[in-house]
């Protein structure tokens, strides 16, 4: 994670925020691999900020053609609700990039299915996400 503010040369500051960064090496180590038809990333928030960005890719694998699935949810703080934020059909791979307004998101659940085993222990997942603190 990296916690970031401006200052101006007046030294006017703006609010902090904050990005997190999860990658996997492209050799299939160090993160989140596919391991099975089901994979789950749960980005559980840092206390005292909303979430205002994200982005989660699961790569395309050679070869591979099914019929998969991706979606992202946010914990909706005011409504106490996971709400839908983002849902897509693919052969091969998704990509979802996502701004938010600030102030209503804590947490977000990352999730792809495939059908085929071809991807398991092949597919990198990576995500990150961009945070503002109240």
């Amino acid at each position: 994670m990296v916690r970031v503010k401006a200052v101006d040369s007046a030294g006017a500051e703006s609010p902090w925020a904050a990005i997190v960064f999860f990658v996997a090496d492209s050799n299939g180590g160090g993160g989140m691999t596919l391991t099975g038809p089901d994979s789950v990333i749960m980005e559980n928030g840092i206390e005292g900020a909303t979430i205002t960005e994200y982005t989660f890719t699961v790569p395309p694998v050679s070869g591979h053609s099914g019929s998969d699935f991706g979606r992202v949810r946010g914990y909706n703080k005011l409504t106490g609700q996971w709400d839908q934020l983002d849902y897509g059909t693919t052969s091969n791979g998704i990509t979802f990039t996502r701004t938010l307004g600030a102030g209503v998101y804590t947490q977000l659940e990352f999730y792809y299915y495939t059908n085929h085993s071809c991807m398991y222990n092949k597919s990198n997942i990576t995500y990150s996400v961009t945070y503002h603190f109240e």
